[in-house]
């Protein structure tokens, strides 16, 4: 069975445009539940389509007054029934199935005792299920309790009614979480975004030292959702262009094809990641190796260099013992991983698992077996990642420690064994 690690799509339209619904910037999860399979940090596409259908007038924006909290039950900390002056509030909406959702709330908790009493968080449960019953709120309030030290704020549970998701979501247009609300003083909105964002945070900090200017916020706000419904129109470009690439492809005409997935990139540099990911995983599956290592260095120097997880893929891509790679080059994957782990500070067991890998295709035992004991380590403490994972991650550290420990008693460098062992099989 493969080991977990970060999944490359395959080479179709309907793939691409679903990572360009992610975006470049924002990573959310859309409106639609996923399976619980396919659940990612990077979120999903799901139910774009159908969120698009549903599109009403939005009558709630920065600058207006904010709605008041009508939720079914407060789950943890102080109930908010209304907002006090002076007080600025963010009202965040999240989903236990959400993994940009989980993401989030660390940096939430954190910006919590920031400013303290200056700001109340509030994270309110939405989209749970498509329909609501008994056992809804209690696998909420169970999630929260296990969470309880990543959800230092204020937490509320919607409900069925879903009051405050129309008074706020539905309203302001919004079909992804985590989404939040900043809400000032005088109760207006302040932003309406991804709590990742530097201008979220910004605000925050603008109103509690009394420098905020909503007209200012007003503008920008327009000029972002400009941006917004521009980089809707080139996507649909894009994916035109992306199905036009794919019947080239698959008329054999590949560089015909690759030329017309560089048109994506014109059209909107935003694309370059996902475009460049495409053809890299492309060209690895037509085996046309010294091409897909040429835009793997691109990617790893360019677009991708501050994605760890695209770097984690390209890296995985190349050294994935399970994968049939008729040429791996290890030195391009190796590069790839350890930009990774700098990027995630050595925190992410699938990206040190990747680095591990890479090593150890060198040769360099020592160092591949110190690197899996340490993704061993963190897979234990990690209770996002899949169980199927952690028992990959370790059964690799118990292959590493095994064959070293066969080497160091035989006295023979791994290398030179294989290299042996590879001489024998051609004269054979």
């Amino acid at each position: 069975m493969q080991r977990f690690n970060c999944l490359l799509v395959s080479m179709t339209a309907a793939a691409f445009v679903a990572m360009l619904s992610l975006g470049t910037a924002v990573l959310a999860q859309e409106k639609e539940k996923p399976a619980k399979d396919t659940e990612s940090k990077a979120g999903t596409a799901e139910g774009k389509t159908k969120a698009d259908e549903a599109k009403s007038e939005v009558t709630l924006s920065v600058g207006d007054p904010a709605p008041a909290m009508k939720v079914e039950k407060f789950i943890k900390g102080a109930p908010v029934e209304k907002f006090k002056p002076g007080q600025v509030y963010v009202v965040e909406f999240w989903s236990t199935w959400c993994g940009p959702c989980k993401t989030a709330m660390p940096h939430l908790t954190e910006l919590q005792k920031k400013f303290k009493d200056k700001a109340t968080f509030i994270s309110v449960n939405v989209w749970e299920d498509n329909e609501y019953n008994d056992e809804t709120l209690n696998k909420v309030e169970k999630f929260i309790k296990k969470n309880d030290e990543n959800m230092g704020y204020t937490v509320a549970f919607d409900g069925a009614k879903k009051e405050t998701d129309k008074a706020y979501m539905k309203a302001a247009g919004q079909n992804g979480i985590p989404t939040a609300f900043v809400v000032t003083g005088d109760s207006k909105i302040a932003y309406i975004g991804h709590p990742e964002d530097k201008e979220f945070e910004a605000t925050i900090q603008q109103l509690v030292d009394n420098k905020f200017d909503m007209k200012a916020a007003i503008a920008a706000a327009k000029e972002r959702k400009a941006k917004e419904e521009a980089f809707m129109r080139d996507q649909k470009k894009a994916m035109k262009l992306m199905q036009e690439a794919q019947e080239l492809i698959e008329d054999d005409k590949l560089d015909e094809g690759l030329a017309k997935m560089d048109e994506i990139v014109k059209l909107n540099a935003d694309f370059a990641p996902m475009v460049e990911m495409q053809k890299f995983t492309l060209l690895m599956d037509q085996e046309q190796y010294d091409k897909a290592y040429q835009v793997a260095k691109k990617l790893i120097e360019g677009p991708a260099g501050d994605s760890a997880d695209t770097l984690n893929a390209i890296a995985w891509a190349i050294v994935d013992p399970e994968a049939d790679v008729g040429q791996r080059d290890v030195n391009v994957a190796l590069k790839a991983a350890e930009k990774a782990v700098k990027l995630t500070e050595s925190k992410s067991a699938a990206i040190l698992d990747t680095l591990a890998r890479c090593y150890w295709l060198k040769g360099d035992k020592a160092k591949a077996v110190e690197l899996q004991t340490r993704a061993v380590e963190l897979a234990k403490k990690d209770e996002g990642l899949p169980d199927e994972a952690k028992e990959g991650i370790k059964a690799a550290l118990d292959e590493y420690k095994s064959d070293a420990k066969a080497e160091k008693k035989e006295g023979k460098p791994a290398k030179e064994k294989k290299e042996k062992e590879a001489d024998e099989e051609e004269d054979d």
